[in-house]
């Protein structure tokens, strides 16, 4: 199967799937969906660089037929430009380069089937599954027989079928309370526009906690017990925005959990008149460079390293595809970090 089937199917060019595919020039978001959609319906597996060798071997013998298996996501979700997903992609992309080398993109959106679910798995000699909390079911006996790493999503901790990546979830919130205690904050408040959103809700349990202990007077507000469904995510951001600054006005410092909507926050904070930065300072986290690049001034974040996870990822990828035979499996946490602004940025 090639592109010109999803070129027949979605109704577009080839050379439009391929731009798709490749983010060469921007598409109208109503063309990328429908090329996704016709990608989904034929099960197209997408290769993450250009065809080159029919195969690669490492020093040790090691043939390099790699695939990355997306669980549990769309390929929308994934290669949606503000998605965290996709920065761990890119850089799980640069290191194949690097050694000159091809992987093959499976989407498994659905993972809630059986094992005996007809899902085609690619032959591969080793794969890197992108997922939440732990392996699906339908990939344990797939992931016993070829060499993997899981790329923990939610943070949940070690998966014990193969070698895990995640970051310390936990201390992105204690971070955000520290840092901002240290800068003598001590009104601060905790923005998060995700209804029951697990990830986010550890985060800003972490920081409510850490911030009791710091002895700040800190507040989280978030969707809990608020009838929100109805709104769009801009409208539940100035819901809480308006709700933060009507109840608690002695606000300082403000901690929004996700940089996707931070935007968002300094729109809404806008509107009421008030400065981000010079009238609430902001501290948001997760660092990616497409929401980063929206806010004036910018904000300090804590970045949760998402190149650094893409690039381990493939590091220990081809660690155990020349150390099959080891049976412990090696489960990595990587730390978050405070990255202040550009000077020029700065406010």
């Amino acid at each position: 199967m090639s592109i010109i089937e999803v070129a027949k199917i979605a109704g577009v060019s080839k050379t439009t799937v391929s731009r798709v595919l490749n983010e060469k020039d921007k598409v109208p978001p109503e063309t990328v969906d429908t090329v996704y959609q016709a990608i989904k319906k034929l099960n197209y597996q997408i290769p993450i660089r250009k065809r080159g060798p029919k195969k690669k071997i490492f020093s040790g013998g090691i043939a390099s037929n790699l695939a990355l298996i997306i669980a549990g996501y769309s390929l929308s979700q994934v290669y949606d430009e503000g998605s965290f997903a996709i920065n761990i992609i890119r850089s799980i992309e640069k290191a194949l380069a690097a050694k000159n080398l091809n992987m093959t993109v499976i989407c498994i959106e659905d993972v809630t089937g059986k094992k005996d679910n007809k899902i085609k798995l690619p032959t591969a000699d080793g794969c890197i599954i992108i997922g939440r909390e732990k392996i699906p079911e339908i990939l344990t006996d797939y992931v016993k027989k070829v060499p993997a790493v899981f790329i923990d999503m939610f943070a949940a901790g070690a998966d014990k079928i193969c070698d895990s990546i995640c970051f310390d979830n936990r201390a992105v919130g204690k971070l955000a309370a520290d840092y901002l205690a240290k800068a003598n904050f001590r009104n601060v408040a905790c923005i998060c526009p995700y209804a029951g959103h697990r990830f986010h809700t550890v985060r800003n349990r972490i920081f409510g906690e850490e911030a009791e202990k710091h002895g700040l007077n800190g507040r989280v507000f978030d969707l809990e017990n608020v009838d929100s469904d109805h709104l769009n995510i801009v409208e539940k951001t100035y819901l809480l925005v308006n709700k933060m600054l009507d109840e608690f006005p002695e606000v300082e410092a403000v901690f929004v959990s996700g940089d996707r909507h931070v935007i968002n926050v300094y729109m809404a904070l806008l509107k009421r008149g008030i400065m981000p930065m010079k009238d609430i300072f902001i501290l948001t986290c997760e660092n990616n460079p497409y929401h980063m690049q929206q806010l004036d001034p910018r904000p300090p974040v804590i970045d949760c390293e998402a190149e650094l996870i893409g690039a381990k990822a493939f590091e220990q990828l081809v660690w155990r595809m020349k150390n099959r035979k080891r049976q412990s499996t090696i489960n990595t946490v990587i730390e978050p970090a405070v990255v202040e602004p550009w000077p020029e940025t700065a406010n």
